[in-house]
């Protein structure tokens, strides 16, 4: 099992998922749509592929962070 912490603008936790848990599959369980936002695993920008990779193909096996975090300066 991998330790995900999840960070957006609105979202902070952490979940357990199975080694071939791709990022699509993570932000399905929290109904996020990737849009135009950035997106990163432990500070490692994605590009669009790496998306449906298992987390282990993008060098991740024990823990990481999947972060997006979009600034919003009139909200």
């Amino acid at each position: 099992m991998i330790k995900v912490s999840i960070k957006t603008s609105t979202i902070r936790e952490t979940k357990m998922v199975a080694p071939t848990t791709t990022v699509n599959d993570i932000l399905e369980m929290y109904g996020i749509n990737v849009g135009n936002n950035q997106w990163q695993v432990n500070s490692r920008v994605l590009r669009g592929d790496d998306f449906s990779k298992p987390l282990t193909e993008l060098g991740i096996y024990d823990a990481c962070f999947l972060t997006s975090v979009v600034k919003m300066d009139n909200a």
